[in-house]
C-alpha cells in the first residue's frame, strides 16, 4: 500500500537565538578582578529557533538564567500571550499555545508598556491610557504566573491628559519607575502603594530607560540631533541630584539595552550595529557608597592586562614550565601511536633571535631545577635532554633551504594525524535537566535534541558521533583492544589532573570547576588502546541527585579502572566497613557484585604535588594491565559506547546485550537486500564492498560472483522490467547461451540452471549467512513468503518446460529457477 499525507503551513516568521558565552578563564579573571573586560563568543551550533505567524509581534523578550527566556507575544487581533519556558523547548510551548498567562486589550487598554525584575521574578504591565499598573509575580520554579494583589489605579497622581512612556522596576526591590508624558520620572513603592517624595525633572522625553542589574542606578537615553546621549541616576540619590552624563561612543540608530555578563555586577551597555553585522558593547564602571564584599588571596598576582605584561626573559621559554606543571613529564602510560620506523631526532628549541644567545641554555636549565624542586614530579631525563640555542636568522635560513637535507624527525602522516588528534579532549555528553544528553561531535544541538524526542535507542544510537575519534576507532585502530579509564569524584579535587598523568592525556584542570558532563580522550599503546572519560565532579549544587545517578552509572558501566580521590590511610578501612554492611544487607542485590563484577579496590591516595602521589601511578598502571580487556576491538567498544548513551537518554534499563543485538540485526537486515542482489553494501555513488562490522574490514576471504540478481519478496515492490533485464544479463553470461539451436531443450535448460545455481553459491551474503543460524532465523522471518513462493514456481516452470518447450516456458523456468536458487541457499 503507497499513500502520502499533505499538510498546509501558514507563512511564519523564525526567530534564533545566539547565547553569548564566556570562557572559563575569562569568567574566573570576571569574579577576581572586577576590571577586566572579557571577549564573549558566539557558538554557531548552539542556537534555539522559534517561529511566530506573520501577525504576531512581539513587545518583550528577555533572556533569564539557566537557558530560560521570558516571551510576550502580541497577536494582532487584542490578545497577549505571556510565555516563560527554556529555550529547547520555547518553540513547541508556543505551538501548543502552552501560556503562563493571557492578557487582553481590551482591559488593559491599547497602549501599554511591560517591565520585568528577574531577582524579584516580577512582572509589571502598565497602561498608558488607564494609568493603571498590573502586577503579577512567578513562582520560585517559574511555573505559573499569578496576580499580586489588585489592580493599582494612578489616575490620583497624575494631571488629566497624562500618559505612561517608560516603565522599569529598581532592581531588587519592590519599587518601579514611572516616566510620564510630562517629562518627570517617579518611583513607585508596591509596598506602600505611593510615589516617593523625590522626583527628577527631564529636560526632555527620553528614548528608553533602563534599571541596572546589580541595582545601583538608572540609565536614561536621549535622542540628540547627531548622537544618543546617556545620563546615569544613582537610585540611592535619585532626585536629590543631578544626573551624570556618560560619554559613550556613538550609538544612533542602533538598539541598545543594558546587561551584565558574567555576574551581575559587571555592566554592559550593549548594542547591534546594522550596517556593519556585529554587536558592541560599552563597559559601565558604577561607583556606589556601599561596602562592596569580595574575597581574595592574600598576596595573589593582580591580573594584567597584555599590554602591560612583561617577562624577565623570554615568555616564549617560560610558557614550558607552565606545560610541564599542567601535563606529566613522564606519564604512567605512554601514548605511542608514532611507531618504530619512523626518523626521530632529540627534541630542541632553537629560538631565531640577533642578541643574547648564550643565556637562552642556561635560564632553561635553571627553570628546569626549579620546577623539579617545586612539584616533584618523576621527569627522569626527558627535560635535561632538551637542546636549547639560539639563531641568527641567517644562519637559520642556512640550515633550512630546499635543496639540502634538513636534520628533523621523519613522521608519516597518519602517525603524526592520528597522534595529534589524540591530544584533544572531546566531550561526549552532559546531564541537564535530570537528563542525560549525548553530544554529537562534541556540540549540543538544540535542533538534534527535539529530532530525537521520543525516539528509540536505535535511532538514537545512529545519531551520536565522536568527532574526529570516529575515525580512529572505527577505521584507523579498529582492530585493538580496548581499555577505559575514568575519573569520579567530587568537584575540583584533582581528577583531570590525575587522568592526565596516569594516561598522558591533556585534559583541562585548575583548582577551580573546569569540567562538564563527559569527556573522552584515547591512548593508543602497543597492546591496547586506553580510552580516558573524565567526569564532571558530583555532590555540586549546580547538578540535582539524580544526574549524578546517570553520570556515575555510566561511569561504572563503560569503566575497566576508575580512579578516585582519597588521602588518609584510614579511608581504607572506613570503606570497607560500608561495603561489608551494603553486601551483608543487599546480598546479591549489591552495587559491587553487579556493576564492578565482584572486585572493588580501595587505594589509599597520597596528597598531590608529593613524591609518594606520582609513584602510585605506575600502581594504577599494573593493576589496569591485570584486568581482562571488556572490548576485544575498538569497534565493539564504539557500538557499545553510543549504545550504553543512547538507552541512558531514553531511559532505556533493559539488558544491553539485548539491544546490541537488536541493533545489530537491523542494521544487517538493512543492507541484505543490496548485499544479494549485488554482493556489496552500497553501489551508488560508489562501490562498498561487505565489512565485518566490528573491525570494519572488507570480507574478502571469499570468492564472490560479479553478477547481480534481482530480489523479490513482500516488502519489495515487483518492476517486471527489472527483472527481464537482470534475467538477460545472467542468461548471457552462460558461455553456451549462444548454443541454444545445437542442444536439446532439457539439456539447455538443465545447463542455464546448473549455471544459475553455480554463480548465486558464489555470492559471498550466501556463504556467510549459512554459518550464523541467529541471521538465518532473522532472513526466513522476513524471506519466507518468498521462498516458498519460489519454490512452487519454480517446479511448476521447469515441468512445463520440459513438456511443451516453448521460449516462454522456458523464460518462466530461468525466471523461477534463479529465485529458487537464490532463496534456496539461505533456506
Amino acid at each position: 500500500m503507497v499513500g502520502s499525507r499533505e499538510s498546509t503551513l501558514d507563512a511564519a516568521v523564525e526567530f534564533t537565538v545566539y547565547q553569548l558565552q564566556l570562557t572559563t578563564e575569562h569568567r574566573h579573571n570576571l569574579q577576581l578582578d572586577p576590571t577586566f573586560i572579557p571577549t564573549p563568543t558566539i557558538n554557531q551550533y548552539n542556537k534555539y529557533a522559534f517561529r511566530l505567524p506573520l501577525s504576531y509581534r512581539i513587545r518583550l523578550a528577555q533572556l533569564l538564567e539557566n537557558d530560560k527566556m521570558l516571551l510576550i507575544l502580541d497577536d494582532g487581533s487584542g490578545k497577549i500571550s505571556v510565555y516563560l519556558e527554556s529555550l529547547a523547548t520555547l518553540d513547541g510551548a508556543i505551538g501548543r499555545q502552552k501560556v503562563k498567562k493571557t492578557l487582553h486589550q481590551e482591559k488593559i487598554g491599547r497602549d501599554f508598556s511591560f517591565a520585568f525584575d528577574e531577582t524579584k521574578r516580577m512582572l509589571a504591565v502598565c497602561s498608558s491610557s488607564q494609568l493603571c499598573l498590573y502586577i503579577y509575580v512567578f513562582d520560585a520554579a517559574f511555573t505559573s504566573l499569578s496576580g499580586l494583589g489588585t489592580i493599582l489605579n494612578l489616575v490620583t497622581w497624575f494631571t488629566p491628559g497624562t500618559a505612561i512612556l517608560h516603565a522599569c522596576f529598581v532592581s531588587g526591590e519592590e519599587e518601579i519607575l514611572l516616566i510620564d508624558s510630562m517629562g518627570q520620572a517617579r518611583i513607585f513603592s508596591l509596598i506602600t502603594e505611593q510615589f516617593r517624595p523625590a522626583f527628577v525633572q527631564l529636560d526632555s522625553l527620553p528614548q528608553s530607560a533602563f534599571s541596572s542589574p546589580d541595582g545601583s542606578c538608572l540609565l536614561i537615553s536621549y535622542q540628540g540631533d547627531a548622537r544618543t546621549n546617556f545620563v546615569a541616576y544613582h537610585w540611592s540619590t535619585f532626585g536629590s541630584t543631578n544626573g551624570i552624563p556618560l560619554l559613550l561612543p556613538d550609538l544612533a540608530g542602533s538598539p541598545t539595552v543594558l546587561s551584565s555578563i558574567g555576574n551581575r555586577n559587571s555592566i554592559h551597555l550593549m548594542s547591534i550595529d546594522m550596517p556593519t553585522h556585529s554587536c558592541r558593547s560599552t563597559v559601565l564602571d558604577i561607583k556606589r557608597k556601599v561596602t562592596e564584599f569580595m574575597f581574595r588571596e592574600k598576596g595573589a598576582k593582580q591580573t594584567t592586562s597584555s599590554d602591560d605584561a612583561q617577562t624577565m626573559h623570554n615568555c616564549l621559554i617560560d610558557c614550558f614550565c607552565d606545560l610541564w606543571t599542567r601535563f606529566p613529564v613522564v606519564p604512567a602510560i605512554r601514548r605511542r601511536t608514532i611507531t618504530s620506523s619512523s626518523i626521530r631526532v632529540s627534541k630542541r628549541l632553537k629560538l631565531v633571535t640577533e642578541s643574547d644567545h648564550r643565556r637562552f641554555s642556561p635560564y632553561f636549565n635553571d627553570m628546569i631545577q626549579a620546577f623539579e624542586k617545586l612539584t616533584r614530579k618523576p621527569t627522569a631525563s626527558e627535560l635535561r635532554n632538551i637542546s636549547v640555542s639560539g639563531s641568527t636568522l641567517t644562519s637559520f635560513e642556512s640550515e633550512v633551504r630546499p635543496d639540502i637535507e634538513w636534520d628533523v624527525s621523519r613522521i608519516c602522516l597518519g602517525e603524526w594525524l592520528a597522534d595529534f588528534l589524540c591530544l584533544i579532549p572531546i566531550q561526549i555528553a552532559v546531564c541537564r535537566e535530570n537528563r542525560f544528553i549525548p553530544l554529537k561531535d562534541g556540540v549540543f544541538s538544540p535542533e538534534l535534541e527535539r529530532s530525537l524526542l521520543g525516539a528509540e535507542v536505535t535511532r538514537i544510537v545512529d545519531n551520536i558521533s565522536l568527532g574526529w575519534y570516529e575515525s580512529l576507532l572505527q577505521s584507523y585502530m579498529v582492530s585493538k583492544p580496548v581499555k577505559v579509564v575514568s575519573s569520579m569524584g567530587e568537584q575540583s579535587v584533582g581528577k583531570s589532573y590525575a587522568l592526565n598523568h596516569l594516561v598522558d592525556t591533556s585534559f583541562a584542570g585548575s583548582a577551580m570547576r573546569t569540567t562538564e558532563g563527559v569527556w573522552m580522550s584515547i591512548t593508543p599503546t602497543d597492546d591496547a588502546i586506553v580510552v580516558a572519560l573524565d567526569f564532571e565532579g558530583v555532590h555540586s549544587i549546580e547538578r540535582s541527585t539524580q544526574e549524578d545517578t546517570l553520570l556515575v552509572l555510566f561511569n561504572t558501566a563503560i569503566s575497566n579502572l576508575d580512579v578516585v580521590d582519597s588521602d588518609k590511610l584510614e579511608v581504607q578501612r572506613e570503606f570497607a566497613l560500608k561495603f561489608q554492611k551494603i553486601v551483608q544487607d543487599e546480598q546479591d542485590a549489591n552495587f559491587i557484585s553487579r556493576l564492578h563484577a565482584g572486585n572493588l579496590n580501595i587505594i589509599p591516595w597520597p596528597v598531590i604535588e608529593s613524591p609518594e602521589f606520582y609513584k602510585l601511578f605506575q600502581v594504577l598502571k599494573k593493576r589496569l594491565d591485570q584486568q581482562v580487556t571488556k572490548h576485544r576491538t575498538a569497534g565493539e567498544f564504539l557500538f557499545t559506547l553510543k549504545t550504553l548513551m543512547a538507552k541512558l537518554k531514553a531511559n532505556d534499563w533493559g539488558a544491553l546485550s539485548q539491544t546490541l543485538v537488536a541493533h545489530r540485526a537491523q542494521a544487517l537486515l538493512a543492507i541484505l537486500p543490496m548485499a544479494l542482489k549485488t554482493g556489496c553494501s552500497e553501489v551508488d555513488p560508489d562501490i562498498e564492498p561487505l565489512k565485518n562490522f566490528d573491525t570494519d574490514l572488507p570480507v574478502d576471504n571469499l570468492t564472490d560472483s560479479s553478477s547481480h540478481f534481482y530480489l523479490a519478496g513482500p516488502a519489495i515492490n515487483a518492476d517486471v522490467i527489472s527483472l527481464e533485464r537482470t534475467l538477460h544479463v545472467l542468461r548471457a553470461g552462460w558461455e553456451q547461451f549462444g548454443q541454444r539451436q545445437q542442444l536439446s531443450d532439457i539439456e539447455w535448460v538443465a545447463g542455464l540452471s546448473l549455471h544459475l545455481e553455480r554463480i548465486v553459491e558464489l555470492r559471498q551474503i550466501m556463504q556467510a549467512l549459512r554459518s550464523s543460524e541467529e541471521f538465518l532465523t532473522a532472513l526466513r522471518s522476513n524471506y519466507g513468503q518468498t521462498c516458498s513462493f519460489a519454490k512452487s514456481n519454480a517446479l511448476a516452470a521447469s515441468s512445463s518446460a520440459s513438456k511443451v518447450g516453448p521460449m516462454r516456458d522456458l523464460m518462466t523456468a530461468q525466471r523461477g529457477r534463479i529465485a529458487a536458487s537464490m532463496t534456496a541457499a539461505f533456506v
